[in-house]
């Protein structure tokens, strides 16, 4: 599928969608309170849906790393950027 798009169209659809997001800052889970960290964004393969790759604080703080990577729509709906300490 990103055959039919240039490298810029694919960088445009990711950067448009995801405009906002601050990779290496922590978001909340608005419905749970939990405090993630945002990695990147990035492209669903089959469908090219921009996407967030993110993980869960309390997990980093542990040593572990596990991702998680939500459309970047849901994201923004379930998540708010935490103001800096």
């Amino acid at each position: 599928m990103t055959d039919k798009l240039t490298p810029a169209e694919l960088f445009d659809r990711v950067a448009q969608a995801t405009l906002g997001l601050a990779p290496g800052r922590q978001y909340r889970h608005l419905k749970s309170g939990k405090k993630y960290m945002a990695l990147a964004a990035c492209l669903r393969e089959h469908d090219l849906e921009p996407c967030v790759i993110y993980t869960e604080m309390d997990a980093l703080s542990l040593g572990y790393a596990v991702s998680f990577c939500r459309p970047a729509t849901e994201f923004f709906k379930k998540f708010a950027l935490e103001a800096p300490a």
